[in-house]
Parts: structure tokens; sequence; C-alpha cells
């Protein structure tokens, strides 16, 4: 027995031992993102909630476990993550983070926004839940309506004669815009509607069955005419009836309006009886003041305490069981009513109406003495000292608690102390968390600092220099209105002596001109004060570089001319290719406008605009990269002309935004229908655009492709179209063959193969499964441990692992499948059961090929094997097949019946010539989708923006005054396009661009040769999608740049690194040699050299992976070294 027990602590720990990899190989509910696998992870989820945070953040720490706890709820449905912006700083800079904590919605890997829900456990689950699934519920049955009518929230449902009834895709788009709001439902049968007295097509509104009353319908018709602002104002006006429950969720939507609100202890999962009491007694007294300009609500007071507590002063004794009762206006003022609500709710209220009621302010107690130089303001005393007309004040706005705030307060006490005698300047300080802010002071942070300038109270000005004393009075000196004067104490000689030496308080003296020297002061201070008056006085710091005027203007204006000219020789046909190296080796070989400019990184900000319109244009249609860049840049020079003779911008600017109307609507008129059924035309013009692209020489082949890809994933759904290309037309790129050996497969192919080696690896019409769990033993929580005291206990643990996996094994087996796809891993003992049940399993497949799958083959993921049913199964591919390509196994399911999903296998001699291949098969795709959504066309090579200058000239005659000259610029700069297709061709821009204002609309330039042509002839079409959105980006960029005459940039002061390069290296561009636009590749390589103190030249090596060339004049040069080959 002894024995034993001595052996018990040995077996106990060799287990654990063995078992501490299953603990802790636990997945968590929450994923974390970094900059090296944001965009992977991201892409391969539908829908997921990322939250952006510091570790060091307290509202971080607060958030972290009800974000945990919602992502264990949410699991298998939608993904939460996270990313630590102290380690992975670039992806927080990239989706522009700049507080913590941020949450964003991410939709297949693309920022859908901020999320603007609660952030409690149940607020985030509730939210995001709506987040997915569709957009609309399809309703086909009595019982369907009831199940979803009664809910929590309230419901709209629409009733339409049919899918195809063009009422039904508005509706349908109006749900896609409001899902995050509000639970939509859809109908094709009319007779459901009928019971609820609606007996054509139309909306009906179900408010939640809690709050069902006598006062009101419990179901609103909308028969108005259906579009999706008159929809969305049908909801916000009876959504919530005459008196709905606030919640967290809500409440923000609610507050938009002057709001009364009756807090008690409500219920309604619990108590709904004595819930809906109250709320009756409520709604009694309201229902008689319905419509003048003031909403109701109740809410539980639990839920709001602290809110309540903070705002209004009150707490859980006040009112006892009775409601409370508050009022919060838009315009944030309260209102509390502290009587018995039985007997006062409507004196309450004809008081409100009446206006004679007090607002409540939270407000500390007045000081009983206030004679220190920092003036205490309370919120009872802020209009009487802040708001006095005849003061200038400088007011802090602190916290206790805030350590800036302690910080500051030696240095702002000395700031009083020195302006203390000064009648016009009261230096002040109020506690932020203990009173009422004015909504005109917008205080966000501790401290924040205001100017209160006298004679203009309504237009506080922020503080925003620095902190210290000389930045201080700096800024008095140039915003105060009778300008800062100064006293000077004397008391007596000693003091005076001392004060020689360093505390004589002297304050800056008279805004400049400074016409004399202060009268009266000691000789020993005269020389020196009078020296300061001819000074400069510098309101910035010294770490921080302003630029204003017409030098910023200029300056934007070239940046944008330079980054134009960068890929001007890259348009037509006949464009030119760049490569481009990193210092580790890296190349990119691409005449595609955005694939450049994504390559090289600037630091001038207007560079930086021009830069993220290219990618814009790409993001939103995919094509146009080029010339958005080329006419944005040119718009900007024709502009700099009436800079140069003082016309104003905003002159210039009213001019370009009716230039662009007018350029939209003759697009418009000058479009042409095109019957997208007919392949033949669909093929000319994807022809036409990729016609510049290295694919030219495929293009028959690139053409076929891209649109039997973006045919094969077309979806008709109801009415509403979507081509989702991203989502579900991959393109895979084998490296091997040529060019000629690429095809669309029917289907998906996935680089996987089966897991075990003597698994079917063909099959016909298979039988195919999905699931995203894993085929394992379900492991244990970190932290698990388990003690055995027999033998026979670990026996036992062992056969409840096999138990388990064979469990599983026979969920899938029962439904007799032939092929399995799973995004988990698939265990040993899975493998063998499957393997003996004639089933092939393919495991670790990524969610994004899943989901393809499921689309081709009609197969549905599950996330449970018990849950899996026959109608999971997938039954519509031919064909199942495991083929070697080069070293790699590919796992082919084609010959599908009606797949909505495909891959393009793409073949080529080297990884370079497949990226580039694919970056022109997508603009190819792109271009597809964008006349399949859109089937409207334009005639290419210029000769639309001939036909619009033509337009804008003949308009320009009608205006009268000096509008008319930029508007006349806009014509001109609309040649810029023509112009350079004929300058890439060689030909004469001259002879060529005349001819063509002569022709008429149909006549453009042949990029081939530079000739003039007849477009419909040559079959040279764009889509009326693609130029309208270059159009519309060129034109708003210009004007956005047009409209900055202040740049304020900071700098890092300057270490010993510096002074050696680095990846703040400053670069300057020279302009190519002009004649380089006639050979076919342009070889840069960037050499940077740093000058340093001793005047040696030291090699800069730049971190990223990519050449950085930045746009600014510094210490550092750049020279390009341009090697062409013919």
């Amino acid at each position: 027995m002894a024995a034993a027990v001595r052996l018990l602590p040995a077996l106990t720990l060799g287990l654990l031992s063995a078992l501490l990899p299953v603990l802790e190989s636990g997945r968590r509910d929450v994923l974390e993102l970094g900059d090296a696998d944001f965009d992977y992870l991201a892409t391969e989820h539908e829908t997921m909630l990322v939250k952006f945070y510091a570790p060091w953040c307290g509202h971080c720490k607060k958030l972290a476990p009800d974000f945990e706890k919602a992502a264990a709820r949410l699991k298998g449905t939608v993904q939460l993550a996270k990313v630590d912006c102290t380690a992975h700083s670039d992806t927080c800079s990239r989706f522009r983070v700049s507080g913590y904590p941020t949450l964003k919605i991410f939709r297949s890997g693309r920022d859908s926004g901020l999320y603007d829900g609660p952030r409690s456990a149940d607020g985030i689950y509730h939210h995001m839940k709506r987040q997915s699934g569709p957009d609309s519920v399809l309703l086909k049955t009595e019982e369907n309506l009831q199940t979803f009518i009664n809910h929590y929230d309230a419901s709209i449902i629409g009733v339409f004669s049919g899918e195809d009834s063009s009422r039904s895709a508005e509706f349908l788009r109006a749900a896609a815009l409001l899902r995050e709001q509000f639970r939509f439902a859809h109908s094709a049968d009319l007779q459901l509607g009928e019971k609820f007295g609606l007996n054509s097509e139309g909306v009906l509104l179900f408010r939640p069955p809690r709050l069902a009353n006598k006062f009101e319908d419990s179901v609103v018709v909308f028969r108005d005419y259906l579009t999706i602002g008159s929809l969305r104002r049908f909801i916000r006006d009876h959504i919530y009836g005459l008196c709905p429950h606030m919640t967290l969720e809500n409440r923000d939507r609610l507050r938009v309006r002057d709001l009364l609100t009756a807090y008690y202890s409500l219920d309604y999962y619990h108590n709904p009886r004595g819930s809906n009491y109250w709320r009756n007694r409520v709604m009694k007294v309201v229902s008689k003041y319905s419509g003048q300009g003031l909403t109701f609500s109740v809410a539980n007071k639990m839920e709001f305490l602290s809110e309540l507590e903070e705002d209004f002063g009150l707490g859980m004794s006040d009112g006892g069981e009775l409601p409370f009762v508050t009022i919060r206006t838009k315009l944030g003022h309260k209102f509390t009513m502290r009587e018995e609500f039985t007997y006062s709710l409507k004196r309450f209220l004809d008081d409100y109406f009446a206006g004679h009621l007090k607002h409540y302010v939270k407000s500390e107690p007045l000081p009983e003495r206030n004679s220190s130089p920092v003036q205490v303001v309370v919120a009872e005393s802020f209009d009487q000292v802040v708001n006095d007309p005849d003061k200038d004040v400088l007011i802090q706005f602190y916290s206790p608690s805030c350590p800036h705030c302690k910080k500051l307060e030696p240095v702002y006490r000395e700031l009083a102390n020195k302006l203390y005698y000064d009648p016009n300047i009261v230096i002040a300080k109020m506690n932020a968390a203990e009173n009422d802010v004015p909504l005109s002071y917008n205080v966000q942070g501790f401290p924040t600092i205001f100017f209160s300038q006298a004679g203009r109270k309504h237009e506080p000005i922020r503080y925003q220099g620095g902190r210290e004393l000389r930045d201080f009075l700096k800024f008095l000196r140039r915003k105060a209105e009778a300008g800062v004067t100064g006293k000077i104490q004397r008391q007596s000689s000693a003091e005076e002596n001392f004060g020689r030496k360093k505390h004589l308080q002297v304050a800056l003296l008279h805004s400049p001109p400074f016409p004399r020297a202060p009268q009266n002061l000691p000789s020993y201070l005269s020389d020196s004060v009078v020296k300061m008056f001819g000074q400069q006085v510098l309101v910035l710091n010294q770490n921080v570089k302003r630029e204003s005027g017409r030098k910023v203007q200029t300056g934007n204006i070239n940046a944008a001319k330079t980054i134009a000219d960068v890929i001007r020789t890259c348009l037509g046909p006949r464009a030119m290719m760049k490569m481009l190296l990193d210092p580790q080796g890296g190349i990119v070989m691409t005449n595609d406008g955005n694939a450049i400019l994504r390559e090289i990184q600037v630091q001038h900000p207007a560079a930086k605009s021009m830069i993220e319109i290219s990618r814009t244009q790409d993001e939103e249609v995919g094509d146009g990269t080029t010339s958005v860049i080329i006419l944005a840049g040119e718009m900007l020079s024709v502009a700099e002309q009436f800079l140069e003779q003082q016309m104003h911008p905003t002159v210039i600017i009213g001019a370009y935004r009716r230039a662009l109307e007018d350029m939209l609507e003759t697009l418009k008129e000058i479009s042409i229908p095109v019957d997208t059924s007919d392949r033949s035309m669909m093929l000319k013009i994807v022809h036409s655009a990729i016609n510049t692209k290295a694919l030219s020489r495929w293009s028959e082949l690139a053409c076929s492709i891209a649109l039997d890809a973006v045919r094969t994933v077309e979806l008709d759904d109801n009415g509403r179209k979507e081509i989702d290309i991203k989502k579900y037309a991959k393109v895979e790129k084998v490296p091997g063959g040529i060019i000629e050996d690429s095809y669309v497969l029917r289907g998906v192919m996935v680089n996987k193969d089966v897991t075990h080696p003597r698994m079917r690896r063909l099959i016909t019409n298979p039988r195919i499964v999905l699931l995203d769990c894993s085929l394992e033993y379900k492991k244990g929580e970190s932290q698990t441990d388990i003690e055995i005291s027999k033998e026979e206990d670990f026996a036992r643990i062992l056969q409840m692992e096999e138990e388990y996996i064979q469990q599983i094994c026979e969920d899938i087996i029962r439904l007799k499948p032939d092929l399995l796809f799973t995004e988990k891993g698939v265990s040993d003992l899975a493998q063998h059961y499957l393997m003996k049940a004639n089933i092939t399993a393919i495991r670790r497949v990524r969610k994004t090929d899943n989901n393809r799958i499921a689309r081709a083959c009609g197969a549905r993921i599950v996330s449970r094997t018990d849950e899996l049913r026959e109608e999971d199964v997938g039954l519509g591919a031919g064909l199942f097949e495991v083929k070697k390509i080069g070293d790699e196994y590919f796992t082919f399911v084609t010959e599908c019946k009606d797949p909505k999903a495909c891959t393009i296998l793409l073949r080529g001699a080297s990884k370079e010539i497949l990226a580039e291949v694919e970056r022109n098969l997508q603009d190819a795709m792109q271009v597809c989708r964008n006349v399949l959504m859109d089937p409207q066309l334009l005639l290419g090579g210029g000769a639309v923006e001939m036909a619009v200058s033509k337009r804008l000239v003949e308009r320009s005659r009608a205006l009268t005054g000096i509008e008319q000259w930029p508007y006349r610029a806009v014509a001109q700069a609309l040649e810029v396009i023509p112009r350079t297709l004929i300058q890439n061709c060689g030909a004469s821009t001259i002879r060529v661009l005349t001819s063509l204002r002569e022709n008429g609309v149909c006549w453009g330039v042949d990029g081939e040769s530079g000739c003039l042509s007849d477009m419909s002839s040559l079959g040279i079409w764009e889509p009326l999608a693609v130029k309208a959105q270059t159009y519309k980006t060129a034109v708003e960029t210009a004007i956005l740049l047009l409209r900055i005459d202040d740049i304020v940039s900071g700098h890092k002061k300057k270490d010993k690194d510096e002074n050696f390069g680095g990846q703040g290296a400053d670069v300057n561009i020279h302009e190519e040699d002009p004649c380089a636009r006639h050979t076919h590749i342009e070889y840069v390589r960037v050499h940077v050299r740093a000058h340093r103190v001793t005047g040696d030249n030291v090699d800069i090596r730049f971190r990223p992976l990519r050449m950085r060339a930045m746009l600014s004049t510094s210490v550092y040069t750049v020279s390009l070294a341009v090697i062409r080959y013919s």
C-alpha cells in the first residue's frame, strides 16, 4: 500500500507532462492579428469585428472581459479579433486608428467602417449577430412570419407579388443599408399581408410584442412610393412608437431628439407584466403631448444607474419603486422631476412646454474664497466668469486624478502669477469630472484648454500649442483682444535686488507692432525689454514646421504633377513598363498605375493623397488607375495660372464643381446601352481594357477567361444582382507551362492532397460534406488537471477519446458521403474510420476555399457533426480528382451543374510574369463586372474626353464673370488623356490633337499608331462607371488640394543615428529624360546619400522591402540611374 502511495505522485506527474501540450493547445475565441498575418486571416472570414487596443489603456482593459464573452457566444458565426497597436503600429496606421480601443467591422478583409454598437457582452453579441446572415430573411409561410415577428426587437417585413418585383429590389437594397440597425424580412406571398390590412404590395412594421398596448397599433402599414429614403423615414418615425424601451443599444438613435425618459425597475425578460404597468401609466399621460416636439421612453434604472448618478445626481434611493423622470434635449439641456411620480408627471410636462422649468446642471459648490491667481470655476459660475463679455479668459478643464494635469499645474500657476495684475485677462480652471461642461467646449480628454475671447464668447478657441510658459504667453499675446499688458510689482529695494537676479514678474508687453517701450521700468530692465520688441514671436515650437499661403498651394500642385509624371508613360497600348527593385533583390515589373504607386512611399501629404485616389479607383471600379492620376495632376496644373493671377481658390473650386456636374450629365447623354448577352460585344469591351496591358499578346484568351469567370460567379437573387469577384473567383498561379495553358475551372481547385494514401483520388458525382470543425479529440481548457489513481483510469481516458472520435465519424458515415472537406484537422483514428467507410477527406482547407466549394456544389458548411442533415450534402459536383502539377498536389472539384464560384488556373514561366498577368486579369474581370452591373458604354481613345471638353467650352460661353475661366480650364485639362496617348505613340501631338478637335464624338486616338481613328469601328469602348468614377475622383481631389492653405508638420528631434539615414530619409525625384518614353522598359535604381557633419558619404539601406521615394526637399538627395533596353 505504501509503495502504491509513493507511485501515485510520479504517475500523476508523468501523465500531466504527457497531457500538457494537449491542454495548452486549446484555441482562444479571440484571434490575435498582427502586421504579418492581418490581411491573410481577415480575408478568411466573411464578417470580423477587430479591436485595436493598447495594453496600457484602461478602457481597453475594461472592455476585454466583455469582448471575450461575446467572442465565445459568436463563435462559428462572427469572428472577433484584436490587434495590439503598440506592437503592430503599421496595421493600426493603415486603418487610421487614432484612439483606444477602436472597434472596426471587416467584411472579407475590407474595412466596412467603425463599430457603433454597445460595448457590453450582450450588446456586442446582438449587434454582431445581425451582421451575419442575409440582409432580409425570406418568409414563405404564416408560421415563418409569426416566428420572425415574435422577437424582442421590432421587425420590418416587405410583402410583394414576386421576387422579381421592382419594389422588392428597392426593399432589399434598403435592407442591405439598414441591416445594422433593424431586422428585415420579405415574402412573395401577398396573402400574408392581407391579415394585417395590406391588400397589395407594401411594407409592414411590427413593433415588439412585449410593448403592445391600447394606446397605439402594434402594426403600421407603409403605403407610400417605396424608395430607400422614404422607407428610412417611415422606420425612423414609427419604429419606436409613442413610448419605446430605451436600451444601451438604441440610446444614441433616440437621443437625436428631445427625450423624456422614465427610469424604473424594468425587466421584460423576467417581469413583463410589471414592466408594462408603469409604461402604460406613462403613456396615459404623455399620449396627450405627442406631436409637440418631445419624444418619450422608458428605461431600466439599473442599466443606466452610473449615467444617472453622473449626469443627474440620482441614485438607487431616488424614487424608490416609483419611476423618476428626466428630460434631455438635443442641445444638452437637462431637467429632472424630483416630485412623486403619480401626481406630478402632467404638471412637469406642462411646466416644460411653458418654459418654467430650470435646467439641471451638475456643479460643485461655489468656493468660499476664490482669490488665488488661478480662478476656480464651477458649472454655476461658468457664465459669470468665462462668458464675461469684457474679459479674455483662458480656462483649463482638468481632472484631479489626471497625471498630465498635475504636471501642467505649476506652469499654469506661474502663468496666472505673471498675469495677475492684468485687468483684461482671467486665468481659470474647472474640474470637468464634477461639473457639467457647456456643449460649445468639446472636452474629450484632460487637460483641455480653451481661450474665450472678449466679444466672441460663442466661438471658444481650443489651445493646441506647447505646454511651456513662453508658449502660453505667445499665444495670449497673439489672441487676446486688448493685448497682454503686465504690471511690475516692486515692494522694496531688497526685493528689487532679488528680482534683478531671479523673480521679478514681468509679462510680455503689447501686441506688435510695438510703438514704444513701456514707461516707468527700472533702468536695469529697460534695455533688455526694448531689445525684445524687435524679435520675431514664434507661436509653434521648434520641432514643428509650418508652411502657409500660396507656397503651400504651389507645393501641393508640384507634388501632384510629379506623381502624375511618374506614371504618365504607362497610359495606352504603347505604355512603358516600370521595373522596381528593392534592396533585397525583389523585382516588380508592371505598367499598372496603382501597382507602381503602391510600391513607392512618399512624404509630401499632397503626394500621399494622389496615391490614395489611385487605390480608391482600383477598389471601386478596378480600372482607370493611371488615367485618374494623370487627370488629377492636370486639373491642378491648369489651376496654377489662376492662383498666380491672385484669383481666390473658392472661385476656382466653384467652377470645378459646376464643371463636374456638367461632365457627368454629358457622359450620361452620350453613353450607349449595351446588350450584355452579346458575347462578341462583351469580348470587344474587355479587349479594350487589357489592350494596354502586358497581357495584350494573349488578349483573346484573357478576354474569354475574364468573361467566363464573371459570368460564372454572377448571381441574380430576387432581382438583386451580385457579382463578387474577390470572394468567388480565385486566381491560382502555378509556375510552369505557358500562358496558353491557362483556363477557367467550372468549380474549385485547392492546393491540398488527401489525408490518407489509401483514400480515393478520383470520384464521379461525389456526395460532398463540408465542415468547419476538427475531427480530433476535444481537448480540455488550459490549467486542467487529471488525477489518476488506477491503471484502469488511464485506459478509460484513452477509450473515451476513441469513443468520441468514433461517434463524430459515425455522424458523417451516416450520410454516406464520398468526399469530406474540413477547415480543421483530422486525427489518425478519424482517418482510419473514414478510409474504412470509403470516404475521402481533405483537411485544413481555408475558409475562403470552403465557401467557394459550398457555392459550387450546393453544400452547406456545418459546425458540428451531430447537426449534419441530408440537405447539407452537396450534390452539384460532377467530378473530384487529385492531380500533381510540378511538385505540388492539387484537388479539383469540377463539372459542377450550376457553379456560382470558379477558379482561374494561370500557367506561366515565372512568378513575376504570373503576378503581372493576374493584375491584368483582375482589371479585365472588373471591366466585365462594371458592364454587367451598369450596361452603359462610352467610346475610348480620348474620344469621350474631347466630346466632354467641347460641351464644356460651349457652356462656358453662357457664364459671366471670372468663373468662366477656371470652368473652361477644366475642358482644357480633359485633353491631357488624348495628348498623352499621342505622346506615348511618338506621333505629332499638335497635328493629331488639332484634327481631333475638329471631328465628331466618335473620333479618337489609335493607341497603336497615334493616328486619328473612328473608335466605334475599332471597337474601343470603356464602361460608363469607370469614366464617371475617374472624373469624380480627379476633380474632387483637385478641389481638396486647392482648399489647403496651411500645412503644419512635426519633425522628430535630430539624434546621432539620424545622420546615417534610416527609414525617415527624404528623397527628391528628378524628372526623367523625356526621350525615355520611347523605350520599352525603364530600369530604375535608387541611390541615396546622406551628408554627415564630417562631409563623408554613406549608403542608406531602406528598412521596408520596397523602393521608397519621398517627395520633399531636405538634406538627402537621390539620383535616378536610368538604363534603357530596346
